[in-house]
């Protein structure tokens, strides 16, 4: 489809430059004018009808970022009537944690609070951040834990913890568990995931 819309396109094109070149070239009569003009006019019309045609068979994605996963084969039809995943993208340059607080410790954590993240993996490198968003209600956990002493069956809240610098946040993989660890000892630390 891409590829005769784009030869249509192209036709189109061509047809329109023929269209004005014959009109430069003949002479000034008023009825060869007039035809040339309209064949011009169409010409016109099936190019933007080729471009539109063209302009739907390519995917944008509404910001500038990484694709991560490819979830629909290439010449797979997609549509925007029963519109489906087709490609997960992240922007790398503000990564944030979702993280979850127990529910006893809720009322120790506030918006704009400062705290470090750490990952395993990294050792004792610490990542800086702070609190940009507290949810609204306490629900089930999603994060699993490795403490074979952690509770299961605990609510929590989600908050989202922002990375202060960027350029360092880049080394992590997205998904990879974290323990945040807040300013002043306010709460306990908690285990967190890259979305």
């Amino acid at each position: 489809d891409r590829e005769r819309a784009r030869a249509q396109v192209d036709a189109a094109r061509a047809a329109a430059a023929d269209a004005r070149a014959r009109l430069v070239a003949r002479g000034a009569r008023v009825e060869e004018l007039r035809a040339a003009a309209a064949r011009l006019a169409l010409a016109l019309a099936d190019l933007q009808a080729a471009q539109v045609a063209l302009d739907q068979t390519e995917l944008r994605a509404p910001a500038d970022g990484v694709v991560l996963r490819r979830l629909t084969e290439p010449g797979a039809l997609v549509t925007a009537t029963s519109p489906v995943p087709v490609v997960e993208v992240a922007d790398r340059r503000a990564l944030e944690l979702r993280v979850e607080i127990d529910e006893a410790d809720v009322g120790l954590v506030a918006l704009g609070q400062r705290g470090v993240a750490k990952a395993l993996a990294f050792g004792d490198r610490p990542f800086a951040g702070h609190v940009t968003r507290i949810t609204a209600a306490v629900g089930r956990r999603v994060t699993a834990s490795d403490d074979p002493r952690a509770r299961v069956d605990t609510r929590v809240l989600e908050i989202v913890f922002a990375l202060d610098d960027a350029s360092q946040a880049q080394a992590l993989p997205l998904g990879l568990r974290m323990d945040v660890a807040f300013a002043a000892d306010r709460a306990a630390p908690v285990t967190a995931a890259l979305p």
